[in-house]
């Protein structure tokens, strides 16, 4: 099966061992799309394990939340990283209550003892 993040990898070869803690996020780019994927798969934990810093102090819980069918991602920006900090654009495809929507984000990463981490998006202006 195609993997969640849209990349045209099969699942096996692309999140899914990030998932299962069998490896780490290379680069900005690859943890966005393993979260993409931990989203669309419900997994939490993975979510959880890859915020630090603001990301995981303002993070909210979805437990109430009412079910949502992520159905794309597309990236816009990627640039190289510079150092430890990156930085990825995208847009979220989702279907919530029958209704399609986007959502897009400019997201912030860092690296941290050796491992990427999500930690902040840039406020649209």
């Amino acid at each position: 099966m195609k993997c969640y993040c849209c990349s045209g990898l099969d699942y096996s070869q692309c999140c899914e061992p990030l998932l299962k803690g069998q490896r780490q996020a290379n680069s900005p780019i690859e943890l966005m799309r393993s979260r993409y994927s931990a989203f669309a798969t419900n997994n939490n934990n993975y979510i959880n394990q890859t915020m630090a810093k603001k990301a995981a102090i303002n993070q909210e819980s979805n437990a109430n939340s009412p079910p949502v069918h992520w159905a794309g991602l597309d990236i816009l920006q990627s640039p190289p990283p510079r150092g430890d900090h990156g930085e990825v654009v995208f847009i979220a495809h989702y279907t919530l209550n029958g209704k399609k929507y986007s959502m897009q984000e400019h997201s912030l990463f860092e690296k941290i003892s050796g491992k990427w981490f999500y930690v902040d998006y840039v406020e649209p202006h």
